[in-house]
């Protein structure tokens, strides 16, 4: 796509025409009053109150054992593509 297609483009011509909405603190502060209340009701925020802290070797060790196997994973299937066409 040329810059001459995104000039002449009926889609982008329609969004340049929109008004960008401005929020007000008052509506911001009302809508998040909103949305507090509703993960109050569903008990979203109390569960993510209780959630505990990750230890070092959830938060670190894990990831990196995972990550260690993904890579020799992976360079085992380079290797034996490799071998197989004969690179």
């Amino acid at each position: 796509m040329s810059a001459d297609d995104l000039r002449d483009d009926a889609t982008l011509r329609v969004l340049r025409g929109l008004a960008v909405p401005d929020v007000t603190a008052a509506r911001a502060s009302l809508v998040r009053e909103r949305c507090h209340r509703a993960l109050r009701r569903r008990g979203w925020l109390e569960r993510l109150a209780g959630i505990p802290e990750v230890s070092f070797g959830q938060r670190i060790l894990e990831p990196a054992i995972i990550a260690t196997l993904c890579a020799v994973y992976l360079s085992e299937v380079v290797r034996r593509a490799l071998w197989l066409f004969g690179a």
